[in-house]
């Protein structure tokens, strides 16, 4: 888990969270039935991703400031998941 914490000023503050989950799990199932040995190979693949942000008050921040650091946060992102 990723967490990013920024004051901005000492009234405004910005909060990321960012969660990459991968698993790659591969078994292997062995059973006899009726004298009969039987083998099963199984994989799995699971990838998750949960990001938030949170600014509890925005008072006089620059938007377009806020829009171009978001949109940062976003390509950082994107470049971790490939």
């Amino acid at each position: 888990m990723t967490k990013l914490l920024y004051d901005i000023s000492e009234k405004d503050k910005l909060r990321f969270n960012f969660l990459n989950i991968y698993n790659n799990l591969n078994y292997q199932e062995q059973s006899r039935i009726n004298d009969i040995n039987e083998a099963l190979n199984s994989k799995l693949t699971q990838r998750n991703l949960a990001a938030g942000l949170h600014i509890p008050e925005i008072g006089m921040i620059n938007s377009q400031a806020m829009h171009k650091f978001i949109y940062q946060i976003i390509i950082w992102m994107q470049q971790i998941l490939t």
